[in-house]
């Protein structure tokens, strides 16, 4: 299930999305419309399918059948680190965070930890690039949770890496 607001374009799409191990079918015929702007939900049970489903839009795996779609062009068999080049990636439940850090310092963390040294000043200097608000400056002490999700104002620290459009 997908749960959907706001009233933006479609960003990533699929149609007739399937991935086959086998006979058995972890994911089978998958018609979706990924809103910009919007906040999606996949809920359901252990073996439903969400896991396969973000990996098949993340391009870890390729479908059996079917085509991802990112504005409007399909994503073929482009790799997974294209794909997080051009602005897709997800989120996992299990993460952790510097306490003491702001949002903005845990996020080059990560990436530093991903693709080597990353210069801060750089971030900041393309903050408005990848739409990082001012509440990215704050720490993860200022919420009661070392969990992002559940800072006070995490979900408005959220850094999109899609280039904005003209």
């Amino acid at each position: 299930m997908v749960a959907q607001t706001g009233n933006g374009g479609v960003l990533i799409s699929t149609r007739g999305l399937s991935k086959s191990y086998g006979p058995f079918k972890a994911v089978d015929a998958v018609d979706l419309d990924i809103l910009e702007h919007d906040i999606h939900v996949f809920i359901g049970p252990n073996g439903a399918g969400k896991s396969t489903v973000l990996n098949l839009l993340g391009g870890q795996i390729l479908p059996t059948a079917g085509e991802v779609y990112f504005n409007g062009r399909s994503l073929g068999t482009t790799t997974p680190s294209w794909r997080a080049r051009a602005g897709i990636g997800r989120s996992f439940q299990l993460t952790s965070i510097i306490p003491g850090f702001s949002c903005l310092e845990n996020v080059v963390l990560a990436v530093q930890a991903h693709r080597g040294l990353f210069s801060l000043l750089r971030l900041h200097s393309r903050a408005e690039d990848v739409e990082c608000p001012p509440s990215c400056s704050r720490t993860a002490n200022s919420g009661s949770s070392r969990s992002p999700s559940r800072w006070v104002g995490g979900r408005a620290c959220f850094c999109s890496t899609s280039r904005r459009r003209a």
